[in-house]
């Protein structure tokens, strides 16, 4: 499938574990898995977008494969109550895609 600017869209899918009970400055793990058909896709650039939904200012975020090959974890903050944004990009050759979600900070 192509889209309109020719990019075509990547075979890869890609997990963000759910995040509940996120609480405003504590340590929170991000993690996702990505996976091409039903094997891991390891070895990629993944980061992670976050924002407070409304506001200009975006967060990138370097996430580090674990041990689990394509399972990519960060840890990350939340400064205020409220919902925010995350999208997952993934690159590795010529695979550039992304997911995005939004999670609740009490």
């Amino acid at each position: 499938e192509q889209t309109e600017a020719g990019h075509q869209h990547s075979s890869v899918t890609i997990t963000l574990d759910e995040l509940t009970g996120i609480k405003v400055n504590e340590e929170e793990q991000l993690s996702t898995t990505i996976q091409e058909g039903d094997q891991p896709f390891p070895d990629a650039t993944v980061r992670f977008e976050i924002w407070k939904d409304g506001e200009e200012q975006h967060k990138y975020i370097n996430a580090k494969e674990s041990s689990t090959r394509g399972t990519y974890t960060s840890s990350y903050q939340f400064e205020e109550a409220g919902v925010y944004k995350i999208i997952v990009h993934v690159e590795k050759g010529e695979v550039h895609d992304h997911i995005e979600t939004s999670v609740e900070v009490l």
